[in-house]
């Protein structure tokens, strides 16, 4: 068992799961630990232990740390906003398409354009 000190509680964690809640970022440096088979009866810092590091150096916990949908919430909110204040602001359109003059001008027998009947 790894025992975590979190104020005046002791919190144990399988050693899995302590290594998990590490690499998610649950467990930051500078809290006090005690794990029997690397620091005998002594709590000592988390940040000073090599597994510590190791896990926290681990390139899927640096991002997992860093990598929140609390960002990619926010992001899309910001783009669906503008997006709809932009389509609102030029009347509900955001193009108009060529297409269909294109297409009158060709079968009119009009030069120009992608489907002129005479190319």
């Amino acid at each position: 068992m790894v025992e975590v000190q979190l104020g005046r509680r002791v919190l144990e964690l399988q050693p899995s799961e302590f290594e998990n809640w590490v690499r998610k970022g649950r467990i930051p440096g500078w809290l006090e630990i005690r794990y029997p088979a690397v620091t005998g009866d002594r709590w000592v810092r988390a940040e000073t232990l090599e597994l510590y590091r190791a896990l926290i150096d681990d390139r899927p916990a640096r991002f997992a740390r860093r990598f929140s949908l609390h960002r990619i919430r926010w992001y899309l909110l910001s783009s669906l906003w503008s997006l709809f204040s932009y389509l609102f602001s030029h009347g509900g359109t955001i193009c108009r398409p060529s297409w269909p003059r294109m297409l009158e001008r060709s079968w009119n027998g009009g030069s120009g354009g992608a489907f002129s009947a005479t190319h």
